[in-house]
């Protein structure tokens, strides 16, 4: 039988881990919001970069089209996975998802434009090729942008060096605000809907757009930083699923420490009785013994 003073033990170890997961469960809610607000502050930029496009697009002396994509060309997949662990089944999810599309898909080259973001776990190297490229996250939002420029080297040399006019983001995307699914996104070719719409978009001023350079050199910077917001707004939806699958699974784990403590404190406590029960019928037989003796 586990004695009293083991049973302390484990309730206080445990409850010193319940601190430590409410700890990480509030670090969680934290980077949550954070990421969230990092999230809203980028949306009026997007709207001004649609705009200037807009105005390129309907105002420009030059006319602008779409590149058709080379339909027999490289697919290039870019997977943002997590670097940390503790956030439960977040990047089996994306790696499933994703094996799944390589085979609807047919892309069976061992050897296609393929970038990790994050971790690359065992599973990729048996399930799927092993990506060409890996890249790690920053420790802060602040590190986002230097690693969006490595990104978008890293397409440029797939569509100048290998001819990849195909490309598809894979993340985990929050659903709701507790929880999140498995997304791909294409980056290239641009979406022909939302390029047609720009073009006849009714333009909501009096004042008409003047430009100072070639058209075909704004459109070009303005596609830049189009990407750029693209793949920001992905690495922030990453993140905030990543912390939303930690919460969730350290408040899984919360629950059961709670349960594990209970229990040993009921075992304790019944422990404890059961001493206190045979200390009394120890005293009351010893009474008793001695008091036959001296009758």
């Amino acid at each position: 039988m586990t004695s009293l003073k083991n049973i302390q033990q484990k309730i206080k170890t445990s409850t010193d881990l319940k601190s430590l997961v409410r700890i990480m469960k509030a670090l969680a809610a934290s980077n949550i919001h954070q990421y969230t607000n990092a999230q809203k502050s980028f949306s009026e930029y997007f709207r001004t970069i649609e705009l200037g496009m807009q105005a390129v697009l309907q105002f420009g002396r030059e006319k602008i089209t779409l590149k058709e994509a080379n339909a027999q060309g490289p697919i290039g997949c870019i997977l943002l996975t997590s670097d940390l662990g503790l956030c439960g089944q977040f990047n089996h999810q994306i790696f499933s998802f994703f094996q799944k599309k390589q085979e609807e898909w047919k892309i069976f080259d061992a050897h296609f434009p393929f970038l990790i973001l994050g971790e690359e776990k065992k599973e990729m190297e048996t399930n799927l090729h092993s990506a060409e490229k890996r890249l790690s996250y920053p420790i802060s939002i602040a590190g986002i942008p230097a690693l969006l420029h490595e990104l978008l080297d890293a397409i440029n040399q797939w569509i100048v060096q290998r001819d990849t006019h195909r490309i598809y983001l894979f993340y985990n995307k929050p659903t709701s605000a507790n929880s999140y699914a498995p997304y791909v996104q294409k980056l290239l070719p641009l979406d022909s809907l939302w390029f047609a719409d720009l073009h006849t978009r009714k333009w909501n001023s009096r004042s008409l757009p003047q430009f100072a350079i070639d058209s075909n050199v704004l459109f070009s910077a303005l596609l830049q930083e189009y990407f750029f917001l693209v793949l920001y707004q992905a690495i922030i939806d990453s993140y905030i699923s990543e912390n939303v699958s930690r919460w969730q699974s350290m408040s899984i784990a919360e629950k059961h420490i709670a349960d594990f403590t209970d229990d040993l404190k009921m075992q304790f406590h019944h422990q404890w009785q059961e001493s206190i029960t045979e200390e009394m019928l120890d005293i009351a037989s010893g009474f008793e013994a001695l008091r036959k003796k001296n009758s």
